[in-house]
C-alpha cells in the first residue's frame, strides 16, 4: 500500500487530506496522517511505501528576498523618504518595525542607515546638487528671484535662479535662508552674496534681479553693487573696480515682478470697494452659522485672504454660487446687494483668467504682455456697463506705463516678433532706442564675461601644470597681465560687428501671430547667432514668483514643529534636495564617502 492511496498532501493549504474519510489534518507532516489512521481507522500505515511525490515538501526559506535595486538607488530612496515624503529622521532609528524592513537591504549593501548618517547623506546630496547647478550656470548670464516670508516665527529669504538652456526656461532654488533679524536690508544683502559665492557666481553674471513689492528687498537689490563690498572682497584696484562697476550697472536690472503689477492694479480697485466687500464677509460669517450644513445644495463658504485679491474673487464667486440656498434659508438677507456680486465677478474675471495663464512654466514677458493687452481689451468692452471694469482698465493702463519704463521688459518685447515687426507701433521710437542700447550693453557684458572666464581658465591650466615658488608673490603682476590680455581682446570685440544694425534689421521682419511659441521660434532661429545668444538671456527674466512660492511651500512642509530642533544648515539641505531632487545622482566617489558615513 502506498501513502498516496491513503492521503493527499495539500502543499498550498499546508494540510493533509485523508482519502478514506475526507478529513483535513493540520500541517504537512506525515506523522499526523499515521496517527489519524491509527486512532480513527484502527489501521497501522507505518509500513506503507513512501513514493517520492509523497514526501513532505521542503520548507521554503524566507531568510532572503530578491533585491532589484543597487546601493545608490537604495540610499536615494532613503533620502527621498525624508526630503520628498517628509518622513521623520527618527523613523530610521526605530528598531522594532522600520529597521526590520531595512535590514535585508542594509545587509545586502553593507551599510547601516540611521538618523545620524542620513543627515550626512542629505548634506552630501545638497552639495551634489549645488555642484550640478553651479556647472550649469558657469559662463551664463542669469536672472535672480528674491522673496522673504515668515515661517515658524523666523524670517526666511528664498533665492531662486532662472536661465535658459536650449531655449527652455530652467529654474532652481539656490537657498532657503533663515535671517537672524526680520527682513533687515544688511542681512538680506549679506546672505545673497554668500549664496552667490557658494555657487561660484559673480555679480557680473547677474542680468536681472526680480523682487515683489518689499521695500527692503528693493533696497537690497539696489545696493547689490555696493562699492565698498566689491573692493573689500575682490581686492582689486580702484580703476579695475570702476570698470567692473560700470559694466554691471549698465546691464543689471532690478525688476518688480511683472505679475505683481497685475495684482497692484487689482488692489487699486479693491481699495475703493472696502466697505462693500466687508458686507460680503459679514454675510458669509452669518451664513456659515445659519445655513443647514447637511443641505445637499449648500457648500461651506470660505473667507478671503486680504493679501490676495484672487482669494477675494474666489470668495465672491462662491457667494454667488450659493445665492439660491442663502435666499431660501436666510429670509432676512433681502437687502443684500447681489448686483454688486454679479458686477464684481464680471469685472474681475478677465484678470482671473490672465492670472491662471501666468502659471505656465515656459512663460515669458511677451506672453505676459499679450495676456495683459487681451485683459485690457475685455475690460474696455465691459467698461460701459460695469463701473468696476472701467476702474480696472484705468488702473491697468497706469501700471502698464511703469512696465514700459523698464529696459529689461522692453528689450524682451523688442526680441519678440509678435510685437516688434516692420511698421509696428507697439514700441515707440524712443523705447526702441532704449531697448537697443540695453541689448547692446547686455551683449558687451556677455562678451566681457566670456573673455574674463576664458582668461582665467587658460591661466589656471598653465599654472596648475607648472611648479611654483609661492602662490602670492606675483599675484599683483598676474592680475596686471590678465588685465592687459582682456584689454587687448576688447579692441577685437568692438570690431567684430555692428550689433545695432542687426537689431534694426530684425525689427523690420514680418509679424508673427500672437499664439506663436517664441521660445520655439528662437530655438530654430539660424539667421544670426549673436541675436540668438541675446534672446537666450533677455527672454529668461522671470515673469512671476511662482517658483519662489513653491520653495516656501516646500519649507512649510519640511520645517514643522517636529523638526524644530534641526539647525538651519540641515533645513536648507532638506529644501534644496526636495526642490532639485531630479538633479541628484550618486557619483562613484560619493558612494564610497557614503559608505564611510553608514559604517
Amino acid at each position: 500500500m502506498d501513502y498516496n492511496e491513503l492521503f493527499e498532501i495539500l502543499v498550498d493549504e499546508k494540510k493533509i487530506k485523508c482519502l478514506t474519510c475526507g478529513k483535513l489534518l493540520s500541517g504537512t507532516n506525515i506523522f499526523n496522517a499515521k496517527r489519524h489512521y491509527a486512532l480513527c481507522h484502527k489501521i497501522d500505515i507505518s509500513k506503507a511505501r513512501t513514493p517520492g511525490e509523497c514526501k513532505t515538501p521542503a520548507r521554503k526559506s524566507h531568510d532572503y528576498i530578491n533585491i532589484n535595486i543597487d546601493k545608490a538607488e537604495f540610499l536615494r530612496c532613503c533620502v527621498g523618504l525624508v526630503t520628498m515624503k517628509n518622513l521623520p529622521f527618527r523613523l530610521f532609528d526605530d528598531k522594532e518595525f522600520f529597521k526590520a524592513l531595512l535590514e535585508p537591504y542594509e545587509r545586502k549593501f553593507g551599510v547601516v542607515v540611521n538618523s545620524h548618517n542620513l543627515t550626512h547623506i542629505i548634506g552630501d546630496s545638497s552639495k551634489n546638487i549645488t555642484d550640478t547647478i553651479a556647472s550649469r550656470l558657469k559662463h551664463k548670464l542669469i536672472s535672480l528671484k528674491l522673496d522673504t516670508a515668515s515661517r515658524m516665527g523666523k524670517s526666511v529669504l528664498a533665492i531662486n535662479v532662472q536661465y535658459m538652456q536650449d531655449f527652455k526656461i530652467c529654474t532652481h532654488t539656490l537657498g532657503i535662508i533663515r535671517l537672524q533679524r526680520k527682513h533687515k536690508v544688511k542681512d538680506i544683502n549679506e546672505e545673497l552674496f554668500n549664496c552667490l559665492d557658494a555657487y561660484g557666481l559673480g555679480l557680473q553674471q547677474v542680468y536681472s534681479n526680480t523682487v515683489d513689492n518689499g521695500a527692503n528687498l528693493n533696497k537690497s537689490s539696489k545696493i547689490l553693487l555696493d562699492e565698498t563690498r566689491i573692493c573689500e572682497e575682490s581686492e582689486i584696484g580702484v580703476e579695475e573696480q570702476e570698470d567692473l562697476q560700470n559694466a554691471i550697472v549698465s546691464v543689471l536690472s532690478v525688476e518688480r515682478c511683472a505679475a505683481h503689477m497685475l495684482q497692484l492694479a487689482a488692489y487699486d480697485v479693491l481699495k475703493t470697494l472696502t466697505s462693500t466687500l466687508e458686507e460680503c464677509r459679514i454675510l458669509i460669517k452669518e451664513v456659515r452659522t445659519l445655513v443647514d450644513a447637511e443641505s445637499s445644495n449648500a457648500q461651506m463658504l470660505v473667507l478671503d485672504n486680504s493679501k490676495s485679491w484672487y482669494s477675494t474673487y474666489e470668495m465672491i464667486t462662491m457667494l454667488q454660487e450659493s445665492q439660491e440656498v442663502i435666499e431660501q434659508q436666510c429670509t432676512d438677507m433681502d437687502e443684500f446687494d447681489w448686483q454688486f456680486v454679479s458686477n464684481f465677478i464680471k469685472a474681475f474675471q478677465p484678470l482671473a483668467q490672465c492670472t491662471k495663464r501666468m502659471q505656465s512654466e515656459q512663460y515669458i514677458f511677451g506672453d505676459f504682455y499679450r495676456d495683459w493687452l487681451s485683459c485690457e481689451l475685455e475690460l474696455s468692452d465691459l467698461g460701459a456697463s460695469i463701473p468696476y471694469a472701467a476702474q480696472l482698465h484705468a488702473a491697468m493702463t497706469t501700471r502698464k506705463q511703469i512696465l514700459m519704463e523698464n529696459d529689461a521688459f522692453i528689450a524682451a518685447l523688442y526680441l519678440d516678433p509678435r510685437f516688434n515687426f516692420q511698421g509696428s507701433m507697439m514700441l515707440s521710437a524712443q523705447q526702441k532706442i532704449s531697448a537697443e542700447n540695453h541689448l547692446i550693453k547686455t551683449y558687451e557684458n556677455m562678451l566681457r564675461l566670456q573673455i574674463s572666464l576664458s582668461g582665467q581658465n587658460q591661466y589656471q591650466q598653465h599654472t596648475d601644470s607648472l611648479p611654483s615658488t609661492s602662490s602670492n608673490t606675483f599675484s599683483r603682476l598676474e592680475r596686471h597681465i590678465c588685465k592687459e590680455m582682456i584689454m587687448e581682446t576688447k579692441n577685437e570685440v568692438e570690431e567684430v560687428q555692428n550689433l545695432r544694425q542687426k537689431l534694426n534689421a530684425f525689427s523690420c521682419g514680418r509679424k508673427l501671430s500672437l499664439d506663436t511659441d517664441i521660445l520655439c521660434y528662437w530655438k530654430t532661429y539660424s539667421l544670426d547667432k549673436e541675436l540668438r545668444k541675446l534672446a537666450e538671456v533677455v527672454l529668461a527674466v522671470p515673469v512671476t514668483q511662482v517658483s519662489v512660492e513653491h520653495a516656501f511651500s516646500a519649507l512649510s512642509v519640511i520645517s514643522t514643529k517636529n523638526r524644530a530642533k534641526l539647525n538651519d544648515a540641515t533645513i536648507n539641505n532638506l529644501v534644496i534636495t526636495n526642490l532639485n531632487f531630479d538633479l541628484w545622482h550618486f557619483r562613484e566617489n560619493e558612494l564610497n564617502s557614503v559608505s564611510s558615513h553608514c559604517n
